[in-house]
């Protein structure tokens, strides 16, 4: 289930590259690369016992009377609600880091010096 993300290019800079051995003045093109979020969580979830055992996970962390996490808290009763009983409602939390690129290009930079 292999896919590969797509590579955006989103500037182009002037600085020292690397060609034939040598550092010489040149473009850098800085790019990311995107893969869509669902088809992560099909990658994920279509793994063997994965899917069982989040859902075992939050049905046995529902039921605790000790705080773990998001799952004993009022909020997350009240989301519930709005779901039957037969519905399968997952609380994921994405957490986005944001790097700058010339700054990771400075740190290799310095570090092959």
């Amino acid at each position: 289930m292999f896919a590969k993300a797509n590579a955006h290019v989103i500037s182009f800079k002037t600085g020292n590259v690397f060609k034939n051995g040598a550092s010489v003045i040149g473009t850098i093109k800085e790019s990311v690369s995107v893969m869509p979020i669902k088809h992560m969580f099909k990658c994920i979830f279509s793994l063997p016992n994965i899917l069982h055992d989040v859902i075992s996970n939050i049905e046995e962390t529902a039921e605790s009377q000790t705080i773990k996490n998001f799952i004993n808290g009022k909020r997350w009763k009240e989301i519930r609600q709005n779901y039957s009983d037969d519905d399968i409602v997952i609380p994921l939390t994405i957490t986005l880091m944001i790097l700058k690129l010339e700054t990771l290009w400075d740190q290799i930079q310095e570090h092959i010096k």
